[in-house]
């Protein structure tokens, strides 16, 4: 039951990065959700499974936005990440899944500034960072709320193995 929840989740968090973040920009903000579900699913279920998440994700937003490689490689690194740091250190509280996913966060925003910097881009570099930090921290907090709700469902009522006929 893991396998096609995760796949409807992550289908659920394109839907709204396509279709639904735009309206609920402020300032140019907006919470990047399917990053969130992606890095959720990622510490919940392993560096492996999140990688292919992030992945398959990443490409879905490629083919959407014409960047080619762009979204596939950051969403494939940012899940890779906190899923490898959750099976290293073994979170267990709130503050190592937000860290963790709060220095993936960075590390997306960081590599489309690396992008703009080798293209030659002339912008204000500090203006930059600091919306991109703003960006991390408004989507950490949309992490840490979307980790409770997965680490509940996941964590041994709803989606847990061998439960068959029962809710």
């Amino acid at each position: 039951m893991r396998l096609p929840a995760s796949i409807f989740l992550v289908a659920l968090g394109f839907f709204f990065e396509a279709a639904v973040a735009g309206f609920l920009n402020l300032r140019g903000l907006e919470p990047d959700l399917l990053l969130a579900i992606v890095c959720s699913l990622a510490i919940l279920q392993g560096a492996g499974h999140g990688a292919l998440y992030g992945l398959l994700s990443g490409l879905a937003l490629d083919a959407l936005f014409g960047h080619m490689g762009f979204y596939s490689a950051s969403y494939f690194f940012a899940a890779f990440l906190c899923g490898y740091f959750a099976r290293t250190m073994r979170f267990d509280q709130w503050v190592l899944p937000g860290l963790a996913f709060l220095l993936a966060a960075l590390l997306k925003e960081f590599y489309a500034l690396a992008y703009l910097f080798f293209m030659d881009v002339a912008f204000a570099w500090g203006a930059a960072l600091l919306k991109a930090l703003i960006h991390c921290l408004f989507s950490a907090c949309a992490f840490l709320g979307l980790h409770f709700l997965l680490s509940k469902l996941y964590g041994g009522d709803l989606f847990a193995r061998g439960r068959r006929g029962r809710l």
